[in-house]
């Protein structure tokens, strides 16, 4: 469970070669306080315990994986908790306004998202909607159960349209109507995330985690599944939104955190996950946590989410 106090977030207008964020000013459309779009090529810090006052969150994963959680109070005992879900490409995650929420102490990880911040505190102006209409539709988003869900096929171009429709400073009735068209999508159309993962996928994904201390060949995780390599490959990222590779990586690098956290030397660690080098084991390590294993080992903290934003943004220019 995460300590630090929740607070106030609002997103700052931000431009560099992987990120990109438009606030209220520049977007010009009645409710929507920004929205953004960022690819993810290496892991960044956890995302801070924050709320966004009056504003629903709607975070698109387009690619890879991320994870979130959302801070609930525990039925027991009352205690503040985090209950923690896990996004692929192709998952919404929601949060409701002043809802807390945070990255669950887990890196950010490589990822393509885009995401809005729908405010709710004058209805009567959303979306350049009438007011009956703008009314109802706060509605349906308010009476959204659970947090994550699934984008159907067309939403995938409509968010990205919205996207660029903004970027390009076209009319903003017109993005206005995309972003409209995606939340009565959501609200009428969509239900909670399901288990969409076939048999053989799900199976694969297990073998994967049961068997991370061996070398994992492509060639022989596409003949579990009955696949060509190409096949399997291509089937894997449809449903789990991240490569097999990346699934083996990422998953060998929380058991390496552990081996870490029991004592394990950085090259021993290495060497029981059947990495060839100390280095190489270094520098995976280092993609999908921000820090080096010897830092975690020895309980390093990272940079902030918004230090690590800061410093990709000065190597870019």
């Amino acid at each position: 469970m995460q300590e630090n106090t929740p607070v106030p977030m609002k997103d700052n207008q931000f431009q560099s070669k992987h990120r990109t964020v438009l606030t209220r000013e520049q977007i010009c459309i009645p409710g929507i306080e920004m929205i953004g779009r960022h690819t993810i090529k290496s892991a960044l810090p956890p995302l801070e315990l924050h709320y966004h006052p009056d504003c629903f969150e709607l975070t698109f994963v387009l690619e890879g994986t991320i994870a979130f959680g959302t801070e609930q109070s525990d039925e027991g005992t009352g205690e503040k908790i985090q209950k923690e879900y896990h996004l692929n490409g192709g998952d919404i995650f929601v949060t409701f306004p002043d809802e807390v929420h945070s990255s669950n102490m887990m890196p950010v990880l490589r990822s393509e998202i885009i995401w809005f911040q729908l405010d709710v505190s004058r209805p009567e102006e959303m979306l350049f909607l009438e007011p009956q209409a703008s009314s109802d539709l706060l509605k349906r988003m308010c009476g959204l159960k659970g947090h994550v869900f699934r984008m159907k096929t067309c939403m995938y171009s409509l968010i990205k349209d919205a996207f660029q429709s903004v970027i390009r400073g076209q009319s903003p009735q017109l993005s206005a109507s995309y972003l409209a068209l995606i939340l009565n999508l959501m609200t009428e159309e969509i239900h909670p995330q399901e288990n969409a993962l076939s048999e053989d996928i799900r199976q694969s994904a297990q073998y994967i985690r049961r068997n991370l201390t061996q070398q994992l060949s492509l060639d022989e995780l596409a003949e579990l599944c009955g696949l060509s390599v190409s096949s399997y490959k291509q089937k894997f990222k449809s449903q789990m939104g991240i490569t097999p590779r990346n699934y083996i990586n990422m998953q060998k690098i929380e058991l390496a955190k552990q081996f870490l956290k029991s004592g394990e030397s950085v090259t021993e660690t290495s060497m029981k996950l059947g990495f060839n080098t100390s280095s190489y084991f270094t520098t995976v390590f280092k993609k999908y946590t921000s820090q080096s294993p010897a830092d975690y080992a020895h309980k390093k903290q990272p940079a902030s989410f918004s230090e690590s934003l800061r410093d990709l943004d000065g190597r870019e220019k």
